[in-house]
């Protein structure tokens, strides 16, 4: 392996769900891009996925954040914690975390906000003790 190439230690999912939730990802991705926490340490995507059968419109997009320390899922939660608490609309981020074949998802809720450090250790921990 190259000095250059880093090893992608955490994968991380994001979904919305609520109004405009189209909208609100790409509003998102924007937030994340410009977070000078997180702009050196993370790698975002966006995927668009296909829409189910019988909607109208594409499907919802996935958004990608992939770093290699544990630490940046501490300041990623609290971006994404300041970030739906300045959305008017009722917001629902659905975060899943991979790590290596391990995964575990956790909402974030815009009406009940929770300590970014508290659901980054939660997280942190329950993939541990699925290893």
């Amino acid at each position: 392996m190259s000095a250059t190439h880093l090893e992608v230690i955490l994968d991380v999912w994001l979904s919305l769900d609520g109004d405009e939730a189209g909208d609100e990802a790409r509003r998102l991705v924007q937030w994340l891009r410009e977070d000078t926490d997180l702009r050196p340490t993370t790698t975002i995507h966006v995927v668009d996925t296909p829409g189910k059968p019988g909607d109208m419109g594409p499907g919802s997009e996935l958004i990608q954040v992939a770093f290699q320390q544990h630490g940046v899922l501490v300041a990623l939660v609290g971006v994404l914690t300041t970030w739906i608490g300045t959305r008017r609309r009722n917001v629902t981020i659905r975060l899943l975390v991979r790590e290596k074949e391990k995964e575990k998802e956790v909402l974030i809720k815009g009406a009940k906000l929770e300590d970014p450090t508290e659901v980054a250790a939660r997280l942190l921990r329950e993939l541990n003790d699925h290893g």
